[in-house]
């Protein structure tokens, strides 16, 4: 399934290990896209254009070195028969991206899952943080040191809510986790975990027998919505890779990524669309703090990015 036509991928050419343009190769020749690679000339700020008193000098030779680096691997893109394309970008990474995905149409954004002076303390750092936020495209952030080819797949949905919103977004996440596999066989496990709205509440007030059956019935409902989202693809409730999970969706998903040992994670981010810069719901926000693979995240339609061009 050819997805993706028109791939950017933000490369460091203070990063040896090349994953996150590896990662977008691969993808480009998998989708017959065009690929589109980026490096950033930061804006150090006014502290710096202070104390340096050459301060030009050390951008020009900046600028420099990061264009010979965009050469040489647009070179063995070119060299693996890749419609290829170079462009520095200056000032703040996420910014530039967005506004490069919103002027030439890319539909996918690659990039490693920490950047250059994140946080150590974070798996994702700030520049990711604000494209899973801003960015209207799919954004892969791929986890250093993982393997070319993902042998499992999470894709975690949310079947439940009854809306042509939601019920596009859980498709496009399918969708997505099913074309991320390519021709290497691997597994895609999809995720739904549930529970019950105020269920501590309703527990300590419900006989319980009431409470068991509400258990029940919520449970049955679930697994109905569930199957009806995965019938097109092939799959149904009771596969082993289908997974219908109580608990709470920020805890139960991330444990589920780390037991199965997941390369990837695809999830939507947020749940209300048409809203200019609305940041990412609550539970994806509290799963991507938790999970150490790489994630593809995605927008729901009708997404309006708050950075312009």
């Amino acid at each position: 399934m050819n997805v993706f036509k028109n791939i950017i991928v933000q490369v460091n050419s203070q990063d040896e290990s090349h994953r996150a343009f590896e990662q977008a190769t691969q993808l480009a020749k998998a989708n017959g896209a065009r690929l589109k690679i980026v490096d950033v000339v930061p804006d150090f700020g006014w502290p710096a254009k202070l104390v340096i008193s050459d301060y030009d000098r050390v951008i020009a030779s900046l600028t420099f070195a990061k264009n010979e680096h965009l050469k040489k691997l647009a070179k063995v893109a070119a060299d693996q028969g890749l419609d290829v394309s170079v462009k520095l970008l200056e000032g703040r990474s996420s910014v530039g991206i967005i506004r490069e995905v919103l002027r030439d149409g890319h539909d996918l954004v690659i990039r490693s899952s920490r950047g250059a002076g994140s946080r150590t303390s974070a798996f994702f750092g700030t520049t990711s943080k604000r494209l899973l936020r801003k960015c209207p495209c799919p954004v892969l952030l791929v986890k250093a040191g993982s393997v070319g080819d993902c042998r499992r797949i999470v894709a975690a949905v949310d079947a439940t809510p009854a809306d042509d919103a939601h019920a596009a977004l859980n498709k496009t996440i399918l969708q997505l986790a099913e074309s991320m596999c390519g021709e290497s066989g691997c597994v895609i496990d999809v995720v739904h975990a549930w529970d019950i709205y105020g269920e501590s509440i309703l527990k300590e007030h419900m006989r319980k027998e009431e409470f068991e059956e509400l258990q029940r019935k919520t449970e049955t409902e679930t697994e109905r919505l569930v199957d009806d989202l995965v019938k097109p693809f092939g799959m149904g409730v009771g596969q082993e890779n289908v997974h219908v999970i109580h608990g709470d969706p920020a805890k139960v998903i991330p444990r589920f990524v780390e037991t199965t040992a997941a390369d990837l994670l695809v999830l939507g981010t947020i749940a209300r669309t048409g809203v200019s810069g609305l940041l990412m719901g609550n539970t994806a926000e509290q799963i991507l703090n938790r999970v150490e693979c790489s994630v593809l995240a995605v927008k729901p339609p009708g997404f309006v990015s708050p950075i312009h061009l």
